[in-house]
């Protein structure tokens, strides 16, 4: 697909405003149809394998990234969930690369800190929860199965965490979030210090959730 610079050609009157207007919201309707249609050969090897050969994973995967935070199907004609497709996707160096560079990798790990020690509301505060009995709190459950999703094979891993070392910071203020695996793992699982510890509004829920 074009640039929106390039297929939007300039109105040289006041009147071809709306007539340009218009042309530019159909084909961004067609475009948005045509990703949509794209993505779900990701379903599949082979469909996954043809997008990165034409080079339309990153655009594929961007635009199912805008539609993950407009909480929206993954197309009008959907037959696979985002967890299918993340799982799909991650699994070639491209595809991880295309969700990182989207934004979707960073987007799963601030929900997943906000269910972990936001919470949902502040009603907590005046009720608080009853101690949770199981691993991993149904709050956090959804965020833990999308990490389980994006780190489902051996190169996804490699990708997001080879190369690269852990931030294992001294300190860390109340207000300071993580945005990446490498940052949750410092902040969840390598608790190796009381500063950490009360660094932490739920420090036994979020580090059993990181073990």
């Amino acid at each position: 697909t074009s640039s929106l610079s390039e297929r939007i050609p300039t109105p040289v009157s006041g009147a071809c405003t709306g007539r340009y207007t218009q042309e530019t919201a159909n084909m961004l309707v067609w475009e948005e149809t045509l990703l949509g249609s794209l993505l779900n050969f990701a379903a599949t090897p082979k469909g996954l394998l043809l997008l990165q050969q034409t080079g339309a994973i990153n655009e594929c995967v961007s635009y199912m990234f805008s539609r993950f935070t407009k909480k929206l199907q993954v197309s009008c004609c959907e037959k696979f969930g985002y967890g299918v497709m993340v799982t799909q996707v991650a699994v070639t160096a491209p595809g991880v690369a295309a969700l990182h560079s989207s934004g979707f990798v960073r987007s799963l790990v601030v929900e997943l800190w906000s269910a972990l020690e936001c919470g949902s509301d502040d009603a907590r505060v005046v009720h608080p929860r009853p101690t949770p009995m199981d691993p991993i709190d149904r709050s956090c459950f959804k965020s833990f199965l999308s990490l389980v999703n994006l780190l489902s094979s051996p190169l996804s891993v490699w990708e997001l965490l080879g190369r690269q070392s852990l931030a294992n910071k001294s300190e860390y203020t109340l207000r300071e979030m993580p945005t990446s695996i490498p940052d949750l793992i410092d902040r969840l699982i390598a608790v190796n210090s009381d500063v950490k510890i009360h660094s932490l509004f739920h420090y036994e829920q979020s580090h059993t959730f990181g073990l």
